[in-house]
């Protein structure tokens, strides 16, 4: 008989962390949706690494999965943190790139880059004169901007 108790309890005790652990792990997933983000990015200076860009978003967002697809400069951003277009914009100033485009994603960065359209951003050109290169660069931005306008979304 003392067995059997013994055995209940162990049980009990089982079933009830069981329980605890699937309630709190539950109430942590809806508290913390992850949010998907694509951001179309541009070099500001010929072939940049992207580890200033990938160190910069991760100092603010701990914790997040960050992801470049440097053959279309599209940087991929999942995290629990809203992030909006002049935050991401100021935090990756001086990592190499300049921010073009953020919008939330219902899908990750690799189907995002299959079925996406606007993928040509304008790319940095050094011919040798460094002001006239940025003021092509920045043109070019700007026109490419004015053919794809951001779209509204929960970002800002």
């Amino acid at each position: 008989m003392i067995p059997s108790i013994v055995l209940t309890k162990r049980l009990a005790l089982v079933m009830l962390f069981g329980l605890l652990l699937a309630v709190f792990t539950g109430v942590k997933a809806q508290q913390t949706p992850v949010l998907q983000y694509v951001a179309r990015v541009a070099p500001a200076v010929s072939s940049p690494s992207p580890k200033p860009l990938f160190v910069a978003v991760m100092q603010q967002l701990p914790g997040c999965d960050v992801s470049h697809d440097r053959d279309h400069n599209v940087l991929g951003i999942r995290t629990t943190e809203r992030v909006s277009f002049s935050d991401l914009q100021g935090w990756i100033q001086g990592s190499g790139y300049v921010l073009l485009h953020l919008a939330l994603a219902d899908h990750d960065l690799r189907t995002h880059l299959a079925t996406s359209d606007q993928l040509t951003v304008p790319e940095f050109t050094n011919t040798g004169n460094a002001a006239q290169d940025e003021l092509d660069f920045q043109a070019a931005v700007a026109t490419w901007m004015q053919a794809h306008p951001m779209p509204i979304t929960a970002t800002e």
